[in-house]
């Protein structure tokens, strides 16, 4: 994988110090120390559009956050979104992807070798073309199983890192604050361009926000329930 620093300049992110960002470096460091991992380097991308994005591993772990995510979320949400992108870092999701991806690249390079290879050795010695059929179908599915495959992780990696985050924020209520202004500025973006095609949830690299916000509500502690206060009748 690319190392974080990279990834960064990639994505127009510039660094933050705590001199700068003391806020955000005091929740950052605070959110490591509890999750075990050094305290991530912070990054600003100069964006209107709330997003937040993690990379590295647990050594040397980086976090983004875009102007818009600071101008739209509470500072209780904030923290809690970055004790998300924390808990990727945590939890080495970024490498575990990565190495998935790899693997799943060079499986389909050698199924397509192998058909081209069947191809000519068809061609110029003769054998079977149902085998050569079979493993051109193979060749061709192939992707489409692994990216189906990749998604589901990505998705299930999403859940253990909304549960990682709760665990070092106790912030299961503000997370889900979050996640619901921000699906509501997706849908808003998606309704002003309302012909651009949906994605099947089967191939969706983050689960349903309504399963995600009822997941975290279920780790949330319950709200007590406020004493009436009853005054002393007065003796007349």
């Amino acid at each position: 994988s690319l190392p974080p620093a990279m990834v960064m300049r990639l994505n127009r992110a510039r660094p933050l110090t705590p001199w700068t960002s003391p806020v955000l470096y005091r929740m950052a460091t605070r959110l490591a120390r509890r999750a075990g991992v050094a305290t991530p380097q912070l990054y600003l991308i100069p964006s209107a559009e709330p997003n937040a994005l993690s990379t590295g591993g647990p050594d040397n772990g980086a976090v983004a956050v875009t102007a818009g995510l600071l101008r739209l979320l509470h500072p209780r949400e904030l923290e809690a979104v970055l004790a998300h992108e924390v808990a990727h870092i945590r939890n080495d999701d970024v490498r575990l992807l990565d190495l998935v991806s790899a693997a799943s690249s060079a499986i389909t390079l050698l199924l397509k070798v192998a058909l081209w290879l069947s191809v000519l050795f068809l061609l110029v010695f003769g054998g079977s073309f149902l085998r050569v059929l079979q493993l051109a179908v193979l060749a061709f599915t192939a992707p489409l199983i692994v990216g189906w495959l990749q998604s589901a992780l990505s998705r299930t990696r999403e859940l253990a890192a909304a549960a990682t985050a709760v665990r070092i924020s106790g912030r299961a209520r503000e997370l889900a604050s979050a996640l619901l202004k921000l699906n509501r500025r997706q849908n808003l973006l998606l309704g002003m361009f309302s012909s651009r095609a949906r994605v099947p949830p089967m191939l969706r690299s983050h689960p349903a926000t309504e399963d995600r916000v009822r997941r975290l509500l279920e780790l949330a502690p319950p709200v007590p329930q406020q004493r009436i206060y009853r005054p002393f009748a007065r003796p007349y």
